[in-house]
């Protein structure tokens, strides 16, 4: 009894956490509640990878780009090799957080939040209570949308970059044990 209360919780707050429960609900009736009270929420679901190659491919990125290329070349040409080189260090670091985006499953709030107002709109334009990476998500109570394609075309892809995604999204993610293999980067 005890495991089955100590599993029916932690489905509860799982749940509740992702935006598709109602705390008020007892652990007795939560199957029954989830079924009906539930079925109208929505959560929008997306490939994070395609949001990486979108967002590192896009031209506010590139703005980005040539601030810190310019921050680096006026500390090198000032003489000042401590900020020059934590300019480098920050960029190796990006480098390294790209891939494990763009290959891989890392996060991509950050890059998100870069079109806030558009993802905003996005989700109420289609009545999404979530938005959650498809790799963070399991579920099957809620109806699920994906929305990566919208997301994508708020970075203002393109063709080349619209190629890569296409391809990305034809192949499975490279777990992080096989990328961490591959960094050249160590903490």
């Amino acid at each position: 009894m005890k495991k089955l209360f100590v599993l029916a919780f932690t489905c509860l707050s799982i749940i509740t956490a992702a935006g598709c429960g109602n705390s008020d609900q007892s652990v007795g009736s939560m199957d029954t509640a989830l079924q009906n009270e539930e079925a109208d929420k929505c959560i929008g679901i997306y490939d994070s990878r395609c949001i990486a190659i979108a967002y590192y491919n896009s031209a506010m990125h590139g703005d980005y780009m040539k601030e810190v290329s310019r921050q680096h070349k006026a500390a090198k040409d000032a003489g000042d090799s401590e900020t020059a080189k934590t300019l480098e260090q920050k960029m190796e670091k990006m480098q390294q957080q790209a891939h494990y985006q763009g290959f891989g499953t890392a996060p991509v709030e950050e890059l998100l939040e870069k079109v806030a107002g558009g993802v905003d709109k996005l989700k109420n334009d289609q009545g999404l209570d979530l938005i959650v990476s498809k790799w963070n998500y399991s579920g099957d109570i809620c109806k699920c949308v994906d929305i990566t394609d919208e997301l994508v075309m708020l970075y203002n892809p393109g063709p080349k970059a619209l190629e890569w995604i296409r391809q990305a999204k034809a192949k499975e993610p490279i777990p992080q044990t096989e990328l961490e293999k591959m960094d050249h980067i160590k903490d």
